[in-house]
């Protein structure tokens, strides 16, 4: 997870969000399955699984905000030259 938010290595990102889904689902099994006082390692499990899914999809809204924006800026100048 965190080597996903290193600035080269944000393509991870895609890889990350479905691994940490599938993580969510598993624990969730497990955590309803378990006895009423064993669940704490499912519970954590969720837990990290569920906000390593929320940063990687955070990560991923800001980086194409990011980048839609500067292509922007990119844009209006290169149509301002020319004009």
């Amino acid at each position: 997870m965190l080597a996903a938010f290193a600035p080269f290595f944000g393509a991870l990102n895609w890889l990350l969000i479905p691994f940490a889904i599938v993580g969510v689902v598993v624990s969730a099994i497990v955590t309803g399955m378990a006895p009423e006082g064993t669940r704490g390692k499912s519970t954590a499990g969720l837990i990290c699984s569920g906000i390593a899914a929320i940063f990687g999809l955070v990560r991923l809204i800001t980086a194409s905000y990011a980048k839609s924006s500067s292509l922007d800026k990119t844009v209006g100048r290169n149509s301002a030259t020319v004009g």
